[in-house]
């Protein structure tokens, strides 16, 4: 019988098992409270059938928490909306919040002051009101049962998701708009949240579909194993 690598097996076992999400820990060479997948997450990222949580390097030695706060990135594509579909999801079977997180890099201000016509003030101000009706629309889309807020952040995309990692227990992201589907490429956005990250990551694939029976579950045996 051939040999198969620890992301082989796990991606096979999670098929197997009809898995809702498989757990994996950070390397240790890694920074110490930072998420950065090892070999094997990374490996499993690329060929997942269903969403992936990488747990910062370090995370099984903190204190038991509750997870006080989700959050979930959203830029309005459809592999944001595959992750909006699922953050809810936990926060409700966990008893959290959710903080849906819609960063908003303004265009370069250099000359000329106008962009093809328009004036730079104007077409910044264009872009921000729709970055914010892009944002109360999907926090429109949450049922009642979710004690949601949303969070528009000024600043590039990557750098305000790894600040808002700071105060959240758990953030929620999409794959790659890149790549076959299910295909989880860690470049872009992502891939930099990922990698530096101060609370676990779930990474949603494109196509998949989360049973919402097997998040309650996770949530039951977490709150037995604490």
């Amino acid at each position: 019988m051939p040999v198969r690598s620890g992301a082989r097996a796990l991606h096979d076992l999670a098929v197997e098992r009809g898995a809702s999400l498989v757990v994996v820990g950070s390397s240790h060479s890694g920074r110490l409270g930072r998420v950065l997948p090892g070999a094997t997450a990374e490996r499993l990222l690329h060929d997942s059938a269903c969403p992936v949580a990488v747990a910062p390097h370090g995370y099984a030695e903190r204190p038991p928490r509750t997870l006080g706060e989700v959050g979930v990135a959203w830029d309005g594509g459809p592999e944001a909306d595959a992750a909006l579909a699922l953050a809810p999801t936990l926060a409700v079977a966990f008893g959290s919040g959710l903080r849906v997180v819609r960063a908003f890099e303004p265009p370069a201000h250099t000359e000329p002051e106008q962009v093809a016509g328009t004036p730079y003030v104007t077409l910044a101000d264009d872009l921000r009101a729709a970055a914010r009706a892009g944002l109360d629309d999907a926090l429109a889309q949450l049922s009642d049962a979710t004690q949601s807020g949303g969070r528009l952040v000024e600043e590039e995309p990557a750098r305000a998701l790894i600040a808002q990692s700071e105060s959240l227990d758990l953030l929620v992201c999409g794959s790659s708009g890149y790549g076959p589907l299910r295909a989880e490429l860690l470049g872009g956005v992502t891939g930099r949240v990922i990698r530096e990250a101060a609370c676990p990551i779930v990474v949603v694939p494109r196509g998949a579909t989360v049973d919402p029976n097997g998040v309650e579950a996770i949530q039951a045996r977490a709150t037995v194993a604490t």
